[in-house]
């Protein structure tokens, strides 16, 4: 079997997020759109026989007990009886508490890279069923494909997304998404909506978004400069801001345009996870649907 395997864990972008309700054990109901794009961690993964899960190099801001990479290694571990083990290596790309779900697609980066790596072989589906004990984006990152997110983001269905560039600025923020959630108001009345509608332009707003500039001024400061070029709004409960464009040209434009001193970058919607693209998963290998 091979050895230090490299995977690319993508980040994403929530393209609108209405919270329309509450679950009796504090979870809030949404509805959103997740996409992803061509930002990337990182994770090389090389295969142990005496079944310890060791953690690499990983970056210092990440404590082991809270590294989302070693628990994904653990639960898979857990749910198959795999008898091997793994060391693992994060390069984080993907900025910490920015709304771009890197620890989500960290662990299920993993959790895929793993399924394959130890011959575990569990179904996409069997995947999708653990992944919410690691957080519930998780199931976005293995469902793998743009999507429409729906309950506390677990239940997804496939949306065809035309393809479009980003401008994303970035802060030094790491906004806690627990927090954030912890202190946010329902919306008056807001009803859920349908892929349809998204698609008609009805659905554009993050329902976090006052919280997130209230708190954080940096963050207001920074909406304000993209909507010089469009709907520039948050994505997810973080401290990156983005505005979508049609043209590579357009979005570079805009960056040009920025004040010195502001963190941008651009980048493409993609509307496959990375892995799903590569041989891991192909033929009778890998994830079965």
């Amino acid at each position: 079997m091979e050895h230090n395997n490299v995977f690319f864990a993508p980040a994403k972008l929530n393209l609108f997020l209405h919270i329309i309700g509450k679950r009796r054990d504090g979870y809030h109901l949404i509805q959103t759109v997740f996409r992803m794009i061509n930002l990337y961690d990182e994770i090389s993964i090389s295969i142990r026989t005496d079944g310890r899960i060791q953690r690499g190099q990983s970056p210092s801001l990440i404590s082991p007990e809270t590294d989302l990479v070693v628990r994904a290694a653990e639960l898979l571990k857990q749910e198959s009886g795999c008898s091997l083990g793994a060391d693992i290596e994060l390069k984080k790309i993907i900025p910490i508490g920015a709304g771009l779900g890197g620890g989500s697609s960290d662990a299920a980066t993993t959790l895929m890279a793993l399924n394959y790596l130890w011959g575990v072989r569990f179904s996409k589906s069997r995947l999708l069923q653990i992944a919410p004990k690691l957080g519930a984006d998780v199931a976005f990152f293995i469902f793998g494909q743009s999507a429409f997110g729906e309950g506390i983001g677990e239940k997804l269905s496939h949306i065809s997304l035309k393809p479009k560039f980003y401008l994303l600025i970035h802060s030094d923020l790491s906004v806690s998404t627990a927090e954030i959630f912890g202190e946010v108001e329902l919306t008056p009345k807001r009803k859920a909506i349908t892929i349809q509608r998204f698609l008609a332009g009805e659905a554009t707003s993050n329902d976090f978004e006052s919280l997130v500039c209230s708190r954080h001024l940096e963050v207001k400061t920074h909406l304000a400069l993209l909507r010089k070029f469009g709907d520039a709004k948050i994505t997810g409960t973080g401290g990156t801001v983005f505005c979508e464009f049609d043209s590579l040209e357009e979005a570079k434009g805009a960056l040009l345009r920025l004040p010195d001193g502001i963190l941008g970058s651009v980048v493409r919607g993609i509307d496959k996870h990375p892995m799903l693209e590569q041989r891991y998963f192909s033929g009778n290998k890998g994830i079965r649907e």
